[in-house]
């Protein structure tokens, strides 16, 4: 804000308040930077107090997920710059999902709150390995679903991307669309152990794996608190 002053896409929302003045309904945060940055305000008025909050910004022009990153990016974030090059190398229009692939805070909410990190670019380059293998065999393999599926597994299992890859490359035909990412990995443990006399849970090891990270997030929370 102290570089680009207040967005007027973004607004405060105000009620009419008492003796001429207004209420804040929404961007009491917004307005005590502003205020404390001396900078001009923007805000919108809505009549009726009673109105939910979530009613008016529904009503209100909403960015996308690419604008939030192209502020960033003119912001000279770093990391938004990284993600955006990376995506720009593979040709990804989708960088919520990318975002997941690559860096911390990969979640739509922390891309759009300048939260997102990128530091996994190793992991997201084996990813998009298999990635590129599929694609010489079926055009959806950039989808979101897909993609998420590739990136969990090697992230999660015992996975070897180059096995992975070679795998696609040798059953092409056991590639196809999934309904969610969930069957995306089943689809993808079942090319990997195609043929194998000992088969890897890969599934298994992601649900485990995914389940103690998660619990050890949890408890690092509880420990700061």
């Amino acid at each position: 804000m102290k570089q680009h002053g207040f967005r007027p896409e973004s607004p405060i929302v105000v009620v009419p308040g008492i003796s001429a003045k207004f209420k804040i309904k929404d961007g009491a945060h917004r307005f005590s930077t502003a205020k404390a940055l001396g900078i001009p305000v923007w805000y919108t008025v809505s009549e009726n107090p009673d109105v939910p909050i979530t009613d008016i910004n529904n009503a209100m022009m909403q960015w996308r997920l690419a604008d939030y990153v192209s502020s960033y990016i003119k912001q000279g974030n770093e990391h938004y710059l990284k993600l955006k090059a990376f995506a720009d190398e593979f040709n990804i229009k989708d960088l919520g999902s990318l975002a997941t692939v690559c860096g911390t805070g990969g979640h739509s909410q922390e891309l759009v709150n300048g939260g997102f990190k990128f530091v996994y670019e190793t992991h997201a380059r084996k990813t998009m390995a298999v990635i590129s293998t599929a694609l010489q065999f079926v055009p959806w393999a950039k989808q979101s679903k897909f993609l998420r599926a590739v990136s969990g597994l090697l992230r999660y299992t015992d996975a070897v991307p180059d096995v992975l890859s070679a795998k696609i490359r040798t059953h092409p035909s056991m590639l196809y669309p999934c309904v969610g990412v969930e069957s995306a990995m089943q689809m993808l443990e079942e090319i990997y152990n195609y043929r194998n006399q000992a088969k890897a849970p890969l599934m298994l090891q992601f649900k485990d794996r995914v389940a103690a990270a998660e619990t050890k997030r949890c408890l690092a929370i509880k420990k700061k608190s």
